[in-house]
């Protein structure tokens, strides 16, 4: 935990010395989705001029009768993006990505045949890797506000489990894999 926070104040430090001199990296912090890279709080970190890496998760949790009842969604995601074009309000850039997901769904029932109590509990847990690439561009509505969409080609492999989860998320549902059109948005603060 120490080293976790020691490596975080020491990125932090160096970036609050890049802005201050108008350098890199640069930071921007923020909402979106997408399901290449995942994610619902991200966080962008601009390398240089030409290259920008995002990271983000979500870990979304639901039960009325826990821990007998749940819905667990989580993932964690990466994203390279290079820029085609860019200037001071707006950039494209093409985007390769990759995330992780942890979906669950525990469903618990009592039944009583003959006096015998019966229970069941299905425990559906399945794991995905989502890859993909696409184009991505971002507009600065405020200096300190931007906007992003993009668009790709993704490819989602059911690493293990069974169930069949929100479709959005789960496209592979009963098959093994599944190819299909990503969407993305996000809105983010730039840390200048």
């Amino acid at each position: 935990m120490k080293f976790k926070l020691f490596t975080f104040t020491i990125l932090f430090l160096l970036s609050a010395n890049g802005y201050s001199q108008g350098l890199y990296p640069k930071s921007q912090a923020g909402l979106g989705f997408s399901n290449i890279s995942g994610g619902l709080i991200n966080w962008q970190l601009e390398l240089n001029p030409a290259m920008g890496f995002k990271l983000g998760t979500l870990v979304f949790y639901n039960s009325d009768n826990p821990p007998n009842e749940l819905e667990l969604y989580g993932n964690l995601g990466v994203e390279w993006q290079y820029n085609i074009y860019k200037d001071y309000n707006k950039r494209l850039y093409g985007l390769i990505g990759l995330s992780y997901w942890y979906l669950q769904n525990k469903n618990y029932s009592e039944e009583v045949i003959n006096d015998v109590k019966y229970i069941t509990i299905d425990n559906n847990i399945k794991k995905l890797l989502n890859s993909g690439i696409g184009l991505g561009y971002e507009y600065k509505l405020h200096p300190q506000f931007a906007i992003g969409l993009d668009i790709g080609l993704f490819l989602q492999s059911k690493l293990s489990g069974v169930g069949t989860f929100i479709w959005l998320i789960d496209r592979a549902q009963s098959n093994g894999s599944a190819v299909g059109l990503s969407v993305g948005i996000g809105f983010r603060y730039v840390f200048y």
